[in-house]
């Protein structure tokens, strides 16, 4: 439940492409390059996987089967030999990231929620090109939609949906990858085997939690503040005194929210990344950094 309040967005930021500041991001992002886990991390054509593959280098030979390609044939060893073997060259591995969008509609609550959602999800692509590593970006309804670009996600409506942990179980976006980032608010009510199942097959996951400043902190309304929170996700409201019990309460329930998410990233081998609209994007990349998504 969020306050339904105009908030400020950032002012002074040049247009580029299909949101504010576009420009600027990808400047800032030039100076970082996104961190995959040890295992995975190596850049384009000098990770060699176990497998046979389709990389110049020789790996093995097999006999011949139907259907095998005749130029991978070695013919030198056929004229010795008499046996049509196939010579087999070693897979190149290539570094993957997703990033995961909650497309929801409480995730456009703001102006500058909405903002800051779409250049944190350029900074991660552009972050990820720098480190010549390839990145799959879905947006996240009532099931997952793939993005070609940062870019595209401005295109998609928001979802009405609440909770959409539950289409990533054996969904697309469940590939073998070397990091995986969500970028949600998770206020929605889940389960930790949910948000578990959706890390799994990531050597490393990253929570990116993003809130609007009110739903960081109710106290920023105001003492005493009437406020109509309004449910992005349907019709319903309810008019809500802020008094300290309130806001007391509602900290408190935010912060086990926080610990239990730790707690999950932890054990599956990643960070929680706790941001807030009001927060410059600079900003945003130095927590980044010290979580380990990305480094200078």
């Amino acid at each position: 439940m969020i306050p339904d309040v105009p908030s400020a967005t950032r002012q002074g930021q040049a247009a580029a492409g299909p949101f504010p500041g576009a420009r600027e991001v990808e400047a800032l992002a030039s100076h970082y390059k996104l961190l995959l886990p040890e295992t995975r991390r190596r850049r384009l054509g000098d990770s060699h996987g176990r497998a046979a593959g389709g990389s110049i280098e020789f790996h093995d030979r097999r006999e011949f089967a139907l259907g095998d390609d005749l130029r991978h044939v070695d013919w030198r060893g056929y004229a010795r030999s008499d046996r049509m073997l196939i010579k087999l060259y070693r897979e190149e591995t290539v570094p993957t990231a997703e990033l995961v969008v909650d497309g929801s509609a409480s995730m456009a609550i703001t102006g500058g929620k909405n903002l800051l959602k779409m250049q944190l999800s350029w900074f991660f692509e552009c972050a990820a090109r720098s480190a010549q590593t390839r990145i799959k970006i879905w947006s996240m309804g009532r099931h997952p939609v793939p993005a070609s670009s940062a870019f595209e996600l401005a295109r998609f409506d928001p979802h009405p949906i609440e909770n959409w942990l539950p289409a990533l179980a054996g969904g697309p976006g469940l590939s073998r990858c070397g990091l995986r980032i969500f970028l949600s608010d998770f206020l929605f009510s889940f389960s930790p085997s949910e948000l578990e199942l959706a890390m799994s097959r990531a050597d490393k996951t990253i929570l990116v939690q993003l809130m609007s400043d009110f739903e960081a902190d109710p106290a920023t309304a105001g003492p005493g503040a009437l406020v109509r929170l309004e449910n992005a996700e349907g019709p319903s409201h309810v008019e809500v005194r802020l008094d300290e019990t309130t806001v007391r309460e509602y900290r408190k329930r935010l912060a086990a929210l926080q610990e239990e998410m730790n707690a999950v990233a932890r054990r599956n081998r990643g960070e929680l990344v706790i941001l807030k609209e009001s927060d410059s994007l600079a900003a945003c990349a130095q927590k980044l950094v010290r979580a380990g998504v990305v480094i200078l």
